[in-house]
């Protein structure tokens, strides 16, 4: 079991409360959420929304301490926000979904440009009858040398080529948190209450859970993708302290 205090109040001035219990079964995980208030005048504690259970396969340990893929039930939409549409969460969605697209596209061609100047500098250093650098290791880690060194040079033309992948990365991050304040009008819809839009409290939640699953998504993604690229940290952070090699 876990319990959250926020810190924060309803609409209804109520302490809110999120309470969430994990259970293993088998090679599952259930996850069950619960919203409850407490009323800080009379001490009335409410369930003011109860969650579908969501099933996470793996192990227990390894998926409570990963990063939370289901955290849009957290959130409040802001306060002066108007509830919104269908056709907003979804168009919102779809831009998620675009953005992650185009992050593996971005991380293609920075790896095929890595592995094209890579060729060419080898060519250069076989017709000048030079040695070629890191010559007999495996070509992935020749690749990955090679793009590390230009990074801490500094080198134009290898940053520009980061900077493609950074800047799909940066457009997913803006799109999820345009959705974000979007599918959090789910957690104030509660079955005993009416939506303007029409929207049914477990059509909300729909939403909100395809939001969870398309954030969760596109961080692998951009994990993936960052993973690919050098450090980006500042070059003395980038070395270790004493034998001043870089950290592949």
């Amino acid at each position: 079991m876990a319990l959250t205090d926020p810190g924060i109040e309803d609409r209804s001035g109520r302490r809110v409360f999120y309470q969430e219990e994990w259970v293993q079964r088998r090679t599952a995980v259930i996850r069950m959420r619960w919203r409850v208030g407490v009323d800080t005048r009379t001490g009335e504690h409410t369930l003011i929304k109860r969650y579908p259970p969501r099933e996470l396969r793996g192990d227990l340990d390894d998926l409570y301490r990963r990063w939370d893929g289901d955290y849009l039930w957290y959130l409040e939409p802001p306060d002066d926000s108007a509830e919104p549409s269908r056709q907003e969460v979804e168009s919102a969605l779809a831009q998620v979904t675009r953005s992650r697209e185009q992050i593996p596209v971005a991380a293609q061609h920075y790896k095929i440009a890595i592995r094209q100047a890579l060729v060419r500098a080898d060519q250069a250093h076989a017709a000048d009858g030079e040695a070629i650098p890191d010559s007999g290791l495996p070509e992935e880690l020749r690749e990955r040398l090679f793009a590390i060194r230009g990074h801490l040079a500094r080198a134009a033309k290898i940053l520009e080529l980061e900077n493609e992948v950074r800047r799909a990365m940066e457009q997913a991050e803006q799109s999820i948190k345009q959705l974000e304040p979007l599918a959090a009008w789910s957690n104030r819809m509660t079955v005993d209450q009416g939506s303007p839009t029409g929207l049914s409290e477990p059509e909300w939640q729909k939403l909100q859970d395809r939001s969870d699953d398309e954030i969760d998504r596109t961080q692998t993604v951009r994990a993936e993708a960052r993973a690919s690229l050098p450090p980006d940290f500042p070059q003395p952070e980038a070395k270790f302290r004493r034998s001043g090699k870089t950290l592949l």
